[in-house]
């Protein structure tokens, strides 16, 4: 009975995890000079990534709020928020711009 127990708790969990599910997207930064993402959060947790150094392409992320942070030595530090209300599934997001710019750029693609 425990292991019935254990069974459909996990499948629950599993169905839990499947209806939240809103997609996914793939992000493309694409910035001047270059730089570093430093931070990379998805709904407040990390988000692992194999690399860090721009440019960066990440397929397959899923629809989320999330956050990033890029650095570069001399320029600094900018942060970009992406809202799931921005993301569209099967779309892709573009992040561009100068370090040096106030604000970076986002747009669907």
């Amino acid at each position: 009975l425990k292991r019935t127990l254990d069974s459909a708790a996990k499948t629950r969990a599993e169905a839990a995890k499947i209806a939240d599910y809103k997609g996914s997207f793939t992000l493309r930064v694409i910035v001047g000079p270059y730089a570093e993402v430093t931070k990379f959060k998805r709904g407040g947790k990390d988000v692992a990534l194999t690399q860090r150094a721009t440019p960066l392409v990440v397929a397959n992320l899923e629809i989320g709020d999330y956050e990033i942070e890029l650095s570069h030595p001399q320029l600094g530090k900018k942060s970009v928020k992406l809202t799931a209300a921005q993301l569209k599934d099967g779309r892709g997001v573009l992040v561009s711009g100068r370090l040096q710019d106030p604000q970076l750029r986002v747009a669907e693609q």
